[in-house]
């Protein structure tokens, strides 16, 4: 005995459909970056809900004194600027490769982590999500980023 195909009684449920699937939620995307080792990069992190104030004296200063320790330290990856807000870190990269730019941002940001949660007396996560890197391609942008 052969069975008959069964058919939906609801054409158009199933398949692709306008609007369906998970929105956009405003995050970093995890898209591959690339980088040419000519441009500056302008970077931004942000920090969970549950840390306190970057800009507090004592925990600004700390973190002023470890940016100033890192400026130039490695060849391959440099910090050329930086500004410590309430809730965020803009910093100003160079890099000689992508490679060099993702893993010297990781061991900066990790390292930052540290220093905030000793300072702070918290423990877990502090970076909200990804950084965001922007490579600046003209004068005029590096001039803004840097203002």
């Amino acid at each position: 005995m052969q069975l008959g195909l069964c058919f939906s009684k609801h054409p158009g449920w199933g398949g692709k459909r306008k609007k369906a699937g998970r929105r956009p939620n405003g995050r970093v995307s995890h898209a591959k970056r690339k980088h040419k080792k000519d441009n500056p990069v302008h970077v931004t992190t942000k920090v969970m809900e549950d840390v306190s104030s970057l800009r507090d004296p004592e925990l600004g200063a700390a973190i002023g004194r470890y940016f100033r320790r890192v400026v130039g330290r490695h060849d391959d990856f440099r910090v050329t600027a930086f500004s410590i807000q309430t809730t965020h870190i803009h910093m100003l990269v160079q890099a000689d490769s992508q490679e060099a730019l993702s893993r010297g941002l990781q061991g900066l940001l990790s390292r930052l982590a540290r220093l905030i949660n000793k300072h702070t007396g918290r423990s877990g996560k502090v970076w909200r999500d990804r950084y965001h890197a922007h490579e600046l391609t003209t004068v005029a942008e590096t001039r803004h980023s840097v203002r």
